[in-house]
């Protein structure tokens, strides 16, 4: 169980980190 919801959280972190990318020209370390 504790796999597959670190897998989630990963998923989401990857799909947020290329729409900042591909989409939103701004900067990564206002975010983190």
């Amino acid at each position: 169980m504790r796999k597959r919801i670190s897998a989630i959280i990963m998923t989401l972190f990857m799909l947020l980190v290329s729409c900042n990318s591909g989409g939103v020209a701004e900067d990564p370390q206002s975010k983190f």
